[in-house]
């Protein structure tokens, strides 16, 4: 959920649908954001274009070329879930998804080698790639987390001792990334069944800190009061 009436879905299709509560169909659709295997393909490395009108060839960093897609053929393939097409590879299921809620800002996972960091637009209508974080292995779970720093300690502390008001008028610090992570739960097989296997990865949880570059907008009043990830439920 991003909000009270906004949702994210990911399935086998390799698709990314952005819903909302008032609408029959999706608002929009990402087809194939993970891109897709081939029989002599490196499952770690992305395929495909990055939009869901592309006709082009990949735009993404070590993206290996493939055959242009025609619009309708996407679109017939994104209903047909998992089934074989001669025309085009196999897609990569978006295996895992987290949203840091009333943020836009949310990040999935397959097996191509990345996690993918999306941003929403200001009106919720459409999303886009903004950064990519290497991963080996099927990434099976995923979740934001506000891990303890220095400055949230000293605003604590700051609290208890009376030096600082837990109302104060600037409120609680703001959602940074340097104060959010990406857990994620990584293994060398789907969590559902052994249909695949990748040998080089690890089956581990690794915590991810956020590129200290990156720009987003989040209401943290709204999340603190509606998402366990700020210890509330």
């Amino acid at each position: 959920m991003i909000n009270e009436s906004t949702f994210l879905t990911g399935g086998d299709s390799g698709a990314i649908a952005l819903w909302s509560t008032g609408k029959k169909k999706p608002l929009f659709v990402h087809f194939l954001a993970h891109g897709a295997d081939g029989d002599h393909d490196d499952p770690r490395l992305p395929l495909l274009p990055t939009s869901s009108d592309s006709t082009s060839t990949p735009v993404l960093p070590g993206a290996r070329p493939v055959t242009p897609f025609k619009p309708e053929l996407m679109a017939e393939y994104a209903t047909a879930g998992t089934h074989y097409f001669p025309h085009i590879n196999n897609p990569r299921w978006i295996t895992a998804l987290a949203v840091l809620p009333f943020s836009d800002l949310f990040v999935t996972g397959s097996w191509d080698g990345h996690l993918r960091l999306w941003q929403l637009d200001a009106r919720l209508r459409s999303f886009s790639l903004l950064t990519t974080i290497p991963m080996v292995g099927f990434v099976n779970a995923l979740q934001f987390a506000e891990l303890p720093t220095d400055a949230l300690e000293e605003q604590v502390e700051a609290i208890a001792d009376g030096s600082l008001d837990k109302d104060n008028k600037d409120g609680p610090l703001p959602l940074t990334p340097s104060l959010l992570k990406i857990v994620a739960g990584v293994g060398q097989e789907p969590k559902l069944g052994r249909w695949l296997r990748i040998k080089e990865a690890r089956n581990s949880i690794q915590v991810i800190p956020l590129p200290t570059n990156l720009e987003f907008t989040a209401n943290r009043k709204l999340a603190e009061e509606h998402s366990s990830i700020f210890g509330k439920k």
